[in-house]
């Protein structure tokens, strides 16, 4: 039987092994603390986190597989991790009690809270221009809001689209920017912007 010999204390192997323990033991206490901030300070966890840092490296969005690959995860827990960022309880306050359309290739969802004194300002600015301006750009096939009663936003907005790099076309980036947004986009509180992409299972 062979054995290997065991790397001398000044190897190079010997070293590189040492600084990966040491970094080990040095990032255990701050991802503790790192969980514990979250926590108490947002309502978060850790994994829910790494899923949003994930999908905020991509505006064009990404599928469920990528985000797994990327966070070498298997598909299932970044489902449950999804379905539990994505729970949501609310009225659609614009526009009425409009449905969803068929055949949406593109999904674009934005959620916020926003400054008490704001609120006011803010649901005109949305009702009044910004939710007008986006639904009348080109692919955009409905653009809907909605107030929560529970959860951590309050306000958000879902924009069904044809694909979604309609989200990226010059007439949507200038539908977008207005002296009224440039004002209250400060204010806006914990926004959440996910660009999502229609998946068909088995295609």
């Amino acid at each position: 039987m062979t054995i290997d010999p065991q790397p001398r204390p000044d190897s190079p192997e010997h070293l590189r092994l040492r600084l990966w323990v040491r970094l080990l033991r040095a990032v255990r206490p701050i991802e503790s603390e790192l969980r514990r901030r979250l926590a108490r300070e947002f309502g978060f966890t850790l994994p829910k986190f790494d899923v949003m840092a994930a999908l905020a490296r991509r505006e064009a969005g990404m599928t469920m597989t990528e985000v797994s690959r990327l966070l070498m995860v298997s598909n299932g827990n970044v489902t449950g991790l999804v379905d539990r960022l994505m729970r949501y309880e609310g009225e659609q306050i614009l526009p009425g009690d409009r449905l969803p359309p068929a055949g949406a290739g593109g999904l674009l969802l934005n959620a916020m809270n926003i400054a008490p004194e704001l609120e006011a300002e803010f649901n005109d600015w949305y009702d009044k221009e910004h939710i007008p301006a986006l639904a009348a750009v080109p692919g955009v096939l409905c653009a809907r809001r909605f107030r929560g009663t529970s959860g951590n936003r309050k306000y958000v907005a879902l924009y069904h689209l044809a694909a979604p790099d309609v989200v990226e076309s010059d007439e949507w980036k200038q539908a977008r920017q207005s002296d009224w947004t440039s004002r209250l986009q400060p204010h806006f509180r914990d926004h959440l912007r996910l660009v999502l992409r229609r998946s068909v299972r088995g295609r």
